[in-house]
């Protein structure tokens, strides 16, 4: 996947693994998938013993390394915690981040909160929005979603059309598709 420029989630190393007949195939996805939340249980070690003050890109890889380990749940509400009220909270990579995470933790209504508080929203929030909403079966509260996008006069990108294609395709709407 990666030689074709496509990354690999949790989700994905995790559905491919019963597709393969070889148990050896199987495990090596198994460790790939593992070193990855090594790694990701390593950022916030080292999260938590920065003496410097983190910025955006700090709290956005933050809070993905919160995303890939579903008992970190508490940890990433604890370091979105710390800087409410702050500017960063508002800060739409930052944003996203956390988004992505609630997506993942499966908390839609946590991540549209996070969503709504974007001053200056961009198609990777959008996208982050619809997809929480997508991957978590609420495709009718996702094609809302896709409407306010349109409205607003949202710039869609590939991964829009995408989603909007599988939001159609859930909902048997034809004219969306298109």
């Amino acid at each position: 996947m990666e030689g074709f420029g496509l990354k690999a989630s949790d989700t994905t190393f995790a559905g491919i693994l019963g597709a393969f007949s070889s148990l050896e195939e199987g495990k090596k996805i198994h460790s790939r998938a593992h070193a990855r939340q090594g790694e990701a249980v390593q950022a916030l070690e080292l999260f938590e013993r920065m003496e410097l003050e983190p910025n955006e890109v700090t709290f956005a890889s933050v809070f993905n390394a919160c995303s890939l380990m579903l008992d970190h749940r508490e940890v990433g509400k604890r370091i979105q915690d710390r800087i409410r009220g702050s500017h960063l909270e508002a800060n739409v990579t930052v944003a996203t981040a956390i988004v992505t995470m609630y997506r993942k933790f499966g908390k839609v209504g946590m991540a549209r909160q996070v969503f709504n508080g974007i001053q200056h929203k961009n198609v990777v929030s959008w996208n982050a929005m619809l997809g929480a909403y997508t991957q978590n079966n609420l495709d009718r509260e996702a094609l809302e979603v896709y409407h306010e996008m349109v409205a607003q006069k949202v710039h869609r990108d590939e991964v829009t059309v995408v989603i909007a294609l599988g939001i159609s395709a859930s909902l048997r709407l034809l004219k969306l598709g298109r």
